[in-house]
């Protein structure tokens, strides 16, 4: 079943790229094809702190980074 769903989207969406296409719509060809051809890639939300602790929470990941942003353009 799922199989059959995602040939019949790659179908709609290849129909949807030929019809801009004709359109001369270059715009919407390029974002029709990346869109087909890109894999999807997860974010990331860890980071390590000074300790080389992995942090894996949302606000921990901020202070972490609000930290090092301070430290870097701190002035001497």
């Amino acid at each position: 079943m799922m199989r059959k769903d995602k040939e019949k989207y790659i179908k709609e969406q290849c129909q949807k790229i030929e019809e801009n296409a004709i359109k001369n719509s270059t715009k919407e060809v390029y974002k029709g094809v990346k869109n087909l051809t890109t894999k999807f890639q997860p974010t990331t939300d860890t980071i390590k702190d000074k300790d080389n602790v992995i942090l894996c929470d949302r606000d921990h990941v901020k202070a972490r980074w609000k930290e090092y942003c301070s430290k870097l353009y701190k002035k001497k």
